[in-house]
Order: C-alpha cells, then sequence, then structure tokens
C-alpha cells in the first residue's frame, strides 16, 4: 500500500498497481446515474469475484483494500455537502494497465447519506479536458469533453453499503489505461455539513468473460406532476437491438408509489424472472412485487424496488414494445419534474443485459440513444399522463396573516410582486403566489422551484435566518449560478427599508401575525 502521488495534498490513499499517478486532477445526463444498488447484496453473500477479499466492515465507513490479484481500491474525497443540501461531484483517474481488465464485482463503503455513487468507464478520446480534482458536476456530464455522455457504468450503489458479483462468464471488460470517474451524490438531511470519503473496491472476474455486460437505462423525461396531485405517466420503448437480460429493475425518487412494466408489442419468453427480490439473485418475493394481470413487472417500494433476476438469460428480440407507468404523488406547492435532486423525480426501467449473437457487437453506438459503447441509455416516448384516482393529497390551509407579514403583503408583495405577470394566482411565476392568502404558505419553510437553491439547502424563507432564505437572496441579487435572476424581474427594485423589513420578519421567526 503506498502513498497516492494523484493528489499529495490530501490525506488520501489510492492502491494499485494500476492507479495512475498521471492523474488529470441535461435530462439525458442524469438518467446515468441511476442503475444502483439492484446488482448488489447489500452487504450479504459473496465478494463479487473478489476471491480473498475482506468484506465491507459492518459500523464501518472505511474499506479493507483487496489483496493485488483480487482488485483495487479508489476512493473520492475532500468535498463537503451543505446542511440540508445536496452536492454530486466527480473526480477521474486514469488506470496504467496495458492489457484489458475483467471485472467481475465490487464492493463500495461510503457514509450514510449517499444519495447515489455511481463508478463510470470513460469512453470517449479527450480525457485530458475533464477538470482537475474533484469537481461538481450532475452525473459526471457537466464539464468535461464533448463527448462526455460516453460513459458506461461498471459499479454502483445507493445505500451506504454495497457488493456485487455479476453471473459467471459476465461482467466488465476495461481496457488499457481506461479513464475512470467516480461520481458521487449526497443529500444531507442534518444541521452540519459533511465530508464524506467512499471508497470502491474493483474486484476481477474469477471466470473468462465471454459475454461483456452492458447497462440498460430507458427513461421517461416528461415527468411533471402539478402541485398536490398525483399523475400516473405512461411511456413506451421499442427495444433496437436483440438482447440477452440478465437483470431488471426500476428507477424512482421517494414520491414514486407504484413502477410497471408490460409487453405493448411483440413476445418474451417468461419476462416475469427466475427470481423475484431487491437485489440481483435474491427470491424473497417482497411485497408489492406481484404484477397485476397483463404486466411482467411491479414495485410499490422506491427506496427497494423490485428486481427481476433471469437465471438464463432472456431473449428480447429486436422490435418489442415495452410500455411501463410511474404513479408518483406531489405534496408540495410546485410542480414536481424530472430532474437529478433527490426532491426531483425520475421514472426509469434500469437492468443489465448482453448483445445477442445477432445484434450489432459491443461498441456499435445505437441510434437515438446516448453515445456510451457498453450501455444502452435511451429515451423512452410518454403516451398519457393522467389522474390515477385515490385519496386526494391535503391542501394546505389558508393562514390568516397580521402584524408585519400583513404589513409586508400590503406594501411590498402586492404592488411589486403579485402583479398579473408574475407572483399571482393567474400566472403563478415561479410557482409562487404573493396574494394574501397564500403568501404564507408559499413561503415559509417551502423549498424553492430553482434546482440551484434546493441543490445549496436553501428555503424560500428559513425562519430566524434571512441570510440563509432564497427570498433574501433574490431581493439582494447575491444569488449564485443556477439560482436565478433578481427579482423583481421588471420595474424598480426594492429599497433597502423595504428589504430591511422583509429581513427582520424573517429574522423574529416569520410569524405569520
Amino acid at each position: 500500500m503506498t502513498r497516492s502521488k494523484l493528489d499529495p495534498s490530501r490525506s488520501r490513499t489510492t492502491r494499485n498497481r494500476f492507479l495512475s499517478s498521471r492523474y488529470a486532477p441535461t435530462p439525458a445526463a442524469v438518467a446515468l446515474a441511476l442503475l444502483v444498488a439492484v446488482y448488489g447484496c447489500s452487504g450479504s453473500g459473496g465478494g463479487g469475484g473478489g476471491g480473498s477479499a475482506t468484506q465491507p466492515a459492518a459500523g464501518s465507513d472505511t474499506l479493507p483494500v483487496p489483496d493485488p490479484k483480487d482488485g483495487f481500491q479508489m476512493t473520492i474525497t475532500g468535498y463537503e455537502v451543505p446542511a440540508n443540501g445536496e452536492n454530486e461531484v466527480c473526480e477521474k483517474f486514469i488506470l496504467t494497465n496495458d492489457a484489458p481488465l475483467e471485472i467481475g464485482g465490487y464492493q463500495i463503503n461510503m457514509p450514510v447519506g449517499s444519495h447515489h455513487f455511481v463508478v463510470y468507464a470513460y469512453d470517449g478520446d479527450q480525457p485530458e479536458l475533464y477538470p482537475d480534482g474533484v469537481y461538481k458536476s450532475t452525473g459526471c456530464m457537466t464539464g468535461g469533453p464533448p463527448d462526455r455522455m460516453a460513459l458506461t457504468q461498471i459499479a454502483g450503489a445507493g445505500s451506504s453499503r454495497d457488493q456485487a458479483q455479476y453471473p459467471p462468464g459476465t461482467g466488465i471488460v476495461l481496457q488499457p489505461h481506461q479513464t475512470i470517474l467516480l461520481n458521487s451524490h449526497y443529500a444531507n438531511s442534518t444541521d452540519e455539513v459533511l465530508h464524506p470519503t467512499v471508497y470502491v473496491n474493483l474486484l476481477y472476474a474469477k471466470q473468462k468473460i465471454v459475454h461483456p455486460l452492458e447497462a440498460l437505462v430507458i427513461s421517461n423525461y416528461s415527468i411533471n406532476i402539478p402541485p398536490e396531485s398525483r399523475r400516473k405517466a405512461t411511456a413506451r420503448w421499442t427495444v433496437p437491438i436483440d438482447l440477452k437480460l440478465v437483470m431488471l429493475a426500476s428507477h424512482e425518487h421517494k414520491r414514486g408509489d407504484s413502477f410497471a412494466i408490460r409487453i405493448a408489442q411483440g413476445s418474451i419468453d417468461r419476462p416475469d424472472g427466475d427470481k423475484i427480490g431487491t437485489n440481483f439473485n435474491d427470491n424473497s418475493q417482497p411485497f408489492g412485487s406481484q404484477p397485476a394481470p397483463g404486466d411482467f413487472y411491479r414495485s410499490e417500494n422506491w427506496q427497494h424496488p423490485t428486481v427481476l433476476s433471469y437465471d438464463d438469460a432472456r431473449l428480447v428480440p429486436k422490435g418489442t414494445v415495452l410500455e411501463f407507468d410511474c404513479t408518483q404523488h406531489n405534496e408540495k406547492p410546485v410542480p414536481l419534474t424530472f430532474g437529478p435532486l433527490s426532491d426531483d423525480e425520475m421514472c426509469i426501467i434500469t437492468g443489465y443485459f448482453y448483445r445477442a449473437e445477432t445484434a450489432p457487437p459491443q461498441g456499435t453506438l445505437v441510434p437515438g440513444c446516448l453515445p456510451a459503447s457498453m450501455q444502452l441509455s435511451c429515451p423512452a416516448t410518454q403516451i398519457a399522463n393522467v389522474d390515477p384516482g385515490g385519496a386526494p393529497i391535503p391542501t394546505p390551509v389558508p393562514v390568516e396573516i397580521g402584524g408585519a407579514l400583513a404589513d409586508i403583503e400590503s406594501q411590498i408583495f402586492m404592488p411589486s410582486c403579485a402583479l398579473p405577470s408574475c407572483h399571482s394566482s393567474q400566472t403563478q411565476a415561479g410557482a409562487l403566489i404573493l396574494e394574501p392568502a397564500s403568501v404564507y404558505n408559499e413561503l415559509v419553510n417551502v423549498s424553492p422551484l430553482s434546482t440551484g437553491a434546493r441543490q445549496a439547502g436553501l428555503l424560500r424563507v428559513k425562519p430566524g435566518d434571512p441570510d440563509n432564505s432564497f427570498l433574501i437572496r433574490k431581493l439582494e441579487g447575491t444569488l449564485d449560478p443556477g439560482e436565478g435572476d433578481p427579482m423583481p424581474l421588471t420595474g424598480p427594485k426594492l429599497g433597502d427599508d423595504q428589504i430591511g423589513k422583509i429581513r427582520a420578519w424573517i429574522a423574529d421567526g416569520a410569524p405569520p401575525r
């Protein structure tokens, strides 16, 4: 074990003879960071082709380094996650192997709070264009070379400790001097800043890889749920090549109620899986995994989605049409759409497959999908988005205002903000209404629509903390990139005395009256 030469200013170690000292310190983008944990054993079972490699220690955030004959370890550290906020970062490594490496599994250990962690192989030609060191990025596809979407997922986790073993004869093949990207996304629900360190062991295959695996990521990017409502979004995807499916699962965020898949056209032999569980090769038959008539897949648990495992890889012929539903709810006063944050939503089929003999060889790009040579990441076409019925989602009771807030409402918000073209009930610009009956429920302890502000952990109004209230930042113009424009957007800006009144109200706890 040697100290890494990649960044001597940090006390991190990167252990393996294949790790280089030459370290060069869109909706489609976020969909790549999804295929996490479903292939793992969640701390049970074998070492994923790791032989004598040690296992994650219970209660420990570190991960023992594998024997060099079994695999190698990488870490990502040196970044922070704001209190009650999120941060997603990436970091690049270049392997020094002169021959292909066959990966048969992985182990991952990280502190509690991770939204996901993914290891990518970059298949492009310009790795030197990635930023130096740890950098902010969504799915490692904001920042970097023009072909930065040419990524293949080789490992991933959605919980603190995961490990996976690919089926015998299958796995991921890394090319000589392969560029590796580590992608870490944390959602911090605490009041303290987090400084995570994530460890991953890539473990060599025990058997020769005959069928190189590829990730399957099929996304409905059109998710759009109005405030305080439910929607059932239905999408279709036509399979573009003959493929052999070894695992199938789904991905939603915390407002996902159910996920279903059926065959709309064509046929698949026994598509419902040889094993039904929450990890690959698990046959626990979890509650909510029994599909409805006409469907072959169902999941009612967004945190631990149903996983179908196929002992014998299933042929899915080219031209087969898969139809899938996501039923999701939105209790927020702002619309809910597809997006990268844990507070956004997603609707995605995930899985692993290898190409049938009748398919174009691996490395052949598939029209209509992302340009990844070892991953099939494609958009689906939404055909319906309907109210599925059920119990109505409670709507906030209007709060009667008075005192300082009533003065702010009548003297500032109504003449400057709640205009017919802006934050009125007719227009609802920015999904925000600043009229008397709505103003308290719309502002206090409510997340803003801005992705950048939500990622920073900001609320529109955080009682007692005007400096960390997004409303004050908008009015004073102290905004970071991605947080939108100062307000008011038209007309004169508010005076210092007006903003001072709002600051004082927030500092006093933002009471309704």
